[in-house]
This record gives C-alpha cells, structure tokens and sequence, in this order.
C-alpha cells in the first residue's frame, strides 16, 4: 500500500506542475520565474490545455485527501481485507492518471465515467474497513 500512496504522490506532482509545464514554452521564462499576476498570452489550443490541465489537477486535490486518510486506515487497520483495498487503492491510481489523458484529450462523457469509477473505489476502500 505504501508503494500505491507514493504513487498518488507523485502523480500529485506531476499535475500541479503540468499546467506550467504546458505554457512555458508559450509564456516564456520571465513569466514563469515571475509572480504570474497576468495570465500570459497563449495561443488558444495551448490555453485550453492548460485551464483542462488546472481544471483536473484540482480535481484529484479535491479527492485526494479521502484517498490518503482510507489507505492509510487501511495500512493502519490491518484488516484482512488489505489485499483487496491494494488492489481498489491501485485501480484508483490508475483511474486518476486515464482521468488526466481523458480531460486533456476533452473527451467528456468518459471522462465523467472515469470520475465516477474513481469514486466508487474510494467508497469500496471505505467500505472495506466496516
């Protein structure tokens, strides 16, 4: 399970520093070492990647502290069920990156599944500590 929690981490980090990542090219060094108080002038593809890429990355940190408190119960609970919450835990992991691809790619219906896939293992890992 520790193995899946680092994992979330560093997806954690590699979608808050992806919106950047986008725009640099556009935007410049200036504006990237800068204070950012303007938004910076972007062509429209690269401008919408990168609201998709903010918009996802404040999705999972809206869904990632449930995730964190479960796996770590579950770590802490050792429940005989812990094989199963990894397996759950890591189908999360995994829904959360095919969430990234999905937003960034725009594709809105399985995007929306992928969330509510996502959310139901949350529920399930939840449930396997009853």
């Amino acid at each position: 399970m520790i193995i899946i929690i680092f994992s979330a981490l560093g997806l954690l980090l590699a979608q808050v520093g992806l919106p950047n990542s986008l725009a640099r090219r556009h935007a410049g060094r200036k504006w990237l070492l800068g204070a950012r108080d303007e938004k910076p002038d972007l062509p429209q593809a690269v401008s919408v990647r990168v609201e998709r890429a903010r918009r996802a990355s404040a999705n999972l940190q809206e869904s990632l502290p449930a995730f964190f408190v479960l796996a770590v119960l579950i770590l802490m609970s050792g429940s005989a069920a812990e094989e199963s919450a990894q397996t759950t835990a890591a189908i999360w992991v995994g829904l959360r990156v095919a969430y990234l691809f999905i937003y960034l790619a725009g594709w809105q219906t399985i995007r929306t599944v992928v969330w509510a896939l996502s959310i139901a293992c949350l529920i399930r890992m939840a449930l396997l500590l009853v």
